[in-house]
């Protein structure tokens, strides 16, 4: 096993029990209890583009359920999706039940490996999986080049655009960024 970066602690370390840590993601056509579409049993339908309250749940030790939840119409809280974690590990993956509340969104876009090494003129893009991109089309960046897609077909995305311009909008400007390609100066 590697360790990157170096361990870099005060006091050399052997036999050291170490945890992997497993991010579980959930797209919402995969929450098992209201998909939050409008045709789910609270009939609520999320407006990403709109400020939401969520909330999250759990057991102490984790040795139970972690709820999702959102709130509706009525300001009630609607379960949205429910993971078991009951006769699922082998030991607890919290050592405390006071935990401090903090959560965290990010609008990272999908993590996807490339399934295949690019050259400069290639319009299409093939990763290991590409559930988590948007059907209808969006942009990428791969190794510095921004890359606009038009769809997807199984795990490609096809209709690129290599070194395309994209235009960010942030404290009331629109930005756009300059073009770049290194994927050519690595491949020449």
């Amino acid at each position: 096993m590697s360790v990157t970066p170096d361990y870099r602690g005060v006091n050399t370390s052997a036999g050291v029990k170490m945890c992997a840590v497993v991010d579980k993601k959930a797209k919402q056509s995969e929450f098992n209890k209201d998909v939050l579409d409008g045709t789910g049993p609270s009939g609520y339908k999320w407006d990403v583009s709109k400020m939401q309250m969520i909330g999250i749940q759990f057991s102490w030790y984790g040795a139970g359920f972690i709820d999702w939840m959102t709130r509706g119409q009525t300001g009630n809280f609607i379960f949205v999706h429910r993971m078991r974690n009951s006769n699922v590990n082998t030991e607890a993956f919290m050592r405390t039940g006071n935990q401090p509340v903090r959560y965290e969104v990010t609008n990272e876009g999908p993590g996807a490996r490339l399934l295949e090494n690019m050259d400069t003129t290639q319009t299409t893009i093939t990763v290991v999986d590409a559930s988590f991109f948007p059907t209808g089309g969006g942009t990428v960046y791969i190794d510095n080049e921004i890359i606009t897609f038009t769809g997807i077909t199984g795990d490609t995305l096809t209709g690129c655009t290599r070194a395309a311009q994209l235009t960010n909008f942030a404290a009331g400007s629109g930005l756009v960024s300059s073009k770049y390609n290194i994927l050519s100066s690595l491949t020449a």
